[in-house]
This record gives structure tokens, C-alpha cells and sequence, in this order.
């Protein structure tokens, strides 16, 4: 994996890179990059040829650093909050995994409600 063009892209989006247009679409990997680190097992919106990522093998760290990328760039992708609640959870930050998790259910992500128990 290439996690360091992965950081390039977060960086890119801290300096304030535009995420709209033609410019998104450049970062778009990013969002393949969230779902192929943290694809939850079962979730029927992952796109066909990513693999599910079970829990032990999470990992939450880089998980969180790509997921926060791509969620600014595709809020409208509820399972890309839902990843990174999951990271959010596994580093003990359960406030913003549950606000993170709510956020996705009330997008309509179904899983979200089932990893808030």
C-alpha cells in the first residue's frame, strides 16, 4: 500500500486543495482508499471487488488519517463515516465515533445503529 501518497492527499486537503470538480476527482483514490481499509463486513453499499475488513485486522490509526480525507471529500458517502467510527472506536475515541455513527445512520447507513449496539 502507498500510504505515503495517501498522507500527500490529506495534506493537500488540510492546505485548503479544492474538493470539487476536477480537483476531486484527483482525490477520489482516497475514498477507494477508506473503503479497501475499512469496508465492514455484510455492508451491501461497498463498491463490488472490495474486500471486508473484520474487526482484528482494523487498522484504526491510518483508518482514521484516510477516512477524515475521504469524508471531506464525499460527505454524501454515509459509509465512509461509518469507517471512520469504527477507527474512532478502536482508539477509544467514543464521542465522536458515536457523532460519526450517527451522522452515517442518519444517512442511511444501517450499520451504523448496529456498531452503536
Amino acid at each position: 500500500m502507498r500510504v505515503g501518497g495517501y498522507l500527500l492527499l490529506w495534506g493537500a486537503l488540510l492546505a485548503g486543495a479544492p474538493a470539487s470538480g476536477q480537483e476531486a476527482s484527483r482525490l477520489e483514490p482516497v475514498v477507494t482508499a477508506c473503503d479497501r481499509l475499512a469496508a465492514m463486513p455484510g455492508d451491501l453499499s461497498v463498491p463490488p471487488g472490495i474486500d471486508p475488513v473484520y474487526e482484528g485486522l482494523l487498522d484504526a490509526p491510518l483508518v482514521k488519517i484516510i477516512c477524515e480525507a475521504a469524508v471531506e471529500i464525499r460527505p454524501d458517502m454515509p459509509r465512509l463515516r461509518h469507517a471512520l467510527g469504527r477507527a474512532n472506536l478502536h482508539l477509544g475515541e467514543h464521542v465522536i465515533a458515536k457523532e460519526n455513527l450517527l451522522k452515517a445512520a442518519d444517512g442511511g447507513h444501517a450499520y451504523s445503529l448496529t456498531t452503536l449496539g
